[in-house]
């Protein structure tokens, strides 16, 4: 997922989810010809260098001149008429004798974010320096936090309509605002986010706020954990569709049982005339998926299977142990998430 508006998250709790569930997030991080130390966290750094979590996304002129023109419109109009945009920023609205919005942004002082460099267009750059609303720095502009995050909103919002990527953002205070300008941003991605992050958050012996992120890094970077975590946004994937078909009372519980999906192999697979009874051997073997259709067939015993249904049940037979597979990497991974400390 695209992660704007900044180079990296500021909610360290939200970056902790993010090592347990994403698969990636992408930042917005242009060429800069200085260490990445100058601006990036130590955190950020390490969880770069030690996982595959944060992938930095470059992006190009083209997508930088969209967003800058873009821009260059919509604040044209909030600079002409500030009374009526106030709102939308959280500011009040104000009469013509009082303190705008306008003036707080050409406020030198409250122009306290930067916009580096590779990110826009120098039209954009020429507008808000002409404007006032941003002065020169050595990374590259100046501008108050409300227009940078509005502006890395289109810049977002174009790169994932041409990259085919959904949008994240931790951003409690903009979140809104943002969203609102992403139209790529998928409403089932927010509600699976949303759902994951409560069933971790049940599953975690404590507040992932006192769980060291050196801890976190240290799982995610174990040998099994991907696979895991992968079975788990599997399943969390069809809690969501449960939820959207209204079916009654499912619960990720529900989704993880096996009794029900091994009699649904027993009974849809074989037409099973008589009881199937698996050894140990076999039972371990289904559970950690080392069983294929024809080494089941060498574990089923007392089970009369009419020949007939045999190519359905080689059919069917491998993604129904994939399924009940994915539940027991997913209770191995709720398992791992209950042992941090």
């Amino acid at each position: 997922m695209l992660y704007y508006p900044g180079f990296e998250a500021q909610d360290i709790n939200w970056l902790k989810f993010a090592l347990l569930y994403l698969d990636e997030i992408r930042p917005i991080i242009p060429m800069i010809p200085y260490d990445k130390e100058t601006y990036l966290s130590s955190h950020t750094i390490q969880i770069i260098d030690e996982t595959n979590l944060i992938r930095p996304y470059q992006p190009d002129y083209d997508e930088g001149a969209w967003a800058s023109q873009k821009a260059i419109e919509e604040f044209e109009q909030y600079l002409q008429y500030p009374h009526r945009y106030g709102g939308r920023f959280g500011h009040p609205y104000h009469n013509t004798n009082s303190y705008t919005i306008r003036d707080k942004w050409r406020n030198r002082s409250t122009q306290n974010y930067t916009l580096y460099n590779g990110k826009f267009s120098q039209d954009f750059h020429d507008f808000c320096i002409l404007e006032g609303i941003a002065s020169e720095c050595d990374f590259g502009i100046k501008i108050n936090e409300d227009l940078a995050y509005l502006y890395m909103s289109f810049l977002a919002e174009r790169i994932s309509i041409l990259q085919e990527m959904d949008s994240i953002t931790d951003s409690s205070k903009y979140n809104n605002l943002l969203l609102n300008r992403n139209k790529k941003i998928a409403k089932r991605n927010h509600l699976e986010l949303q759902y994951a992050q409560s069933n971790i958050e049940i599953n975690l012996p404590k507040n992932i706020s006192q769980i060291p992120l050196n801890t976190i890094i240290e799982l995610r970077s174990s040998n099994d954990f991907n696979q895991l975590r992968y079975a788990y946004v599997s399943e969390i994937k069809n809690l969501i569709v449960a939820k959207e078909n209204n079916t009654p009372g499912y619960s990720l519980t529900d989704l993880l049982s096996y009794k029900s999906d091994f009699i649904r192999i027993c009974e849809n697979s074989f037409e099973m005339l008589g009881s199937i009874i698996l050894t140990t051997y076999g039972i371990n073997q289904l559970l950690n998926g080392n069983l294929d259709s024809a080494s089941f067939l060498n574990v089923a015993a007392g089970a009369y299977i009419d020949s007939r249904t045999i190519p359905n049940f080689i059919n069917n037979l491998p993604h129904s142990i994939e399924n009940i597979n994915e539940k027991h990497l997913t209770r191995k991974y709720l398992a791992q998430i209950n042992n941090l400390s």
